[in-house]
């Protein structure tokens, strides 16, 4: 029988980091479309380093850059998530 197994990257980190993004923007939404960004990223960037361990993988330099690499795109596409709401709301205003 096949383990069950959750995927750490891709979609489903995205949606949590957008999810993350959406309580800290209603929190603070004097914040300037530079720090939104940056805060997108850094959380991506976060959880790139945390499936390191979570994957059980050696903190090798390869597999460093591959994980920070997949988690910039993953707040690339919180970002992109993010927008594409706010947009969203303003047309159905």
């Amino acid at each position: 029988m096949p383990e069950a197994s959750i995927e750490f990257g891709g979609i489903g980190a995205s949606v949590i980091i957008t999810l993350i993004l959406m309580i800290v923007f209603n929190f603070a939404p004097e914040l300037s479309n530079k720090w939104k960004i940056s805060i997108a990223i850094l959380c991506g960037l976060g959880f790139g380093l945390l499936k390191i361990p979570y994957d059980g993988l050696p903190w090798t330099v390869v597999n460093l850059v591959n994980n920070l690499l997949q988690g910039f795109m993953v707040g690339a596409g919180a970002i992109g998530l993010h927008q594409m709401q706010r947009n969203a709301r303003k047309i159905e205003q």
